[in-house]
């Protein structure tokens, strides 16, 4: 509901909000009709997971003809300038993917992004967003954004030019990852991702997980295997390969010694070693 409200004083005004209601089993949907009667609500009777969420919302914004789709997470304020500085930014440097800088407790978020060279992922190169702002938050970088592999997830602007060409997220996937992998795949197309340092999002939680021992078991699952196929992919089969069997290693040392080991991060190895995607693990499967 707070995401929404932000949403409403936005800045720019040229947008129509879309949201997908991944099978809520709580008074959600009622209740995003009764309080915002001008957005456009989409309710699934299952959860179809991020990327099958966002296609919804994408078929929505392709039948009324928009140029762009913004992806932004419902755990998240946006500030009045997010989506004009995206706009503004994708006007002067048309044909990329565009993201927000996303911050917590006044600080940018601690996240995984890749440089980008001679057009490929630099895998070597992990960039810390952090390092590109001051302690009161003020960017420091002169220039207006970094030239990057991918973007987070949580808030990444998409003209639909590039959807039509190239496609959009892997539904495979289910959760997780979906966004990093949309990037390489693009960059492997010599399309980059541009982090627009004037662009913010506020983090609040989790948003679609939570903090309870079953959820984080759910995580780890998907976290591990939708990675390594990131890896496999981009990477390339010998590292994939060896990190496979680092990671068993350790899973064997450890039953060997008595020591716990964590079967949903084992089971996400496994999974990306047969690669069995989809939906594997949920809530209720695990009750």
């Amino acid at each position: 509901m707070e995401c929404i409200e932000s949403l409403r004083a936005l800045k720019y005004t040229n947008y129509i909000i879309v949201v997908t209601d991944n099978a809520s089993t709580d008074n959600s949907f009622e209740l995003l009709q009764l309080s915002f009667p001008e957005i456009h609500v989409i309710r699934n009777q299952t959860n179809t997971g991020y990327a099958g969420g966002h296609y919804q919302a994408l078929n929505y914004a392709e039948t009324i003809g928009a140029e762009l789709f913004w992806v932004l997470n419902n755990d998240l304020l946006v500030e009045q300038n997010t989506l004009f500085c995206l706009a503004k930014h994708y006007l002067r440097h048309s044909g990329h993917i565009y993201g927000s800088v996303p911050f917590f407790n006044g600080l940018p978020q601690s996240i995984t992004l890749w440089s980008v060279n001679n057009g490929r992922v630099d895998f070597d190169s992990k960039l810390a967003v952090e390092d590109f702002f001051a302690t009161n938050g003020q960017p420091l970088a002169t220039s207006e954004y970094l030239e990057l592999a991918n973007v987070h997830g949580s808030s990444m602007l998409i003209p639909l030019n590039i959807v039509e060409q190239h496609g959009f997220l892997d539904k495979s996937f289910f959760m997780y990852a979906e966004e990093i992998e949309f990037c390489f795949r693009l960059l492997s197309k010599g399309i980059t991702s541009h982090l627009v340092l004037s662009s913010r999002v506020v983090h609040e939680s989790g948003g679609s997980t939570n903090d309870n021992a079953k959820t984080k078991q759910i995580m780890s699952y998907y976290q591990r295997r939708n990675f390594l196929v990131v890896l496999r992919r981009y990477r390339g089969w010998p590292f994939y390969l060896e990190l496979q069997k680092t990671y068993f290693k350790e899973f064997i040392v450890r039953i060997v010694k008595g020591k716990r080991v964590d079967r949903y991060k084992m089971l996400g190895c496994l999974h990306a070693l047969i690669g069995l995607m989809g939906k594997r693990l949920s809530n209720e499967s695990l009750s």
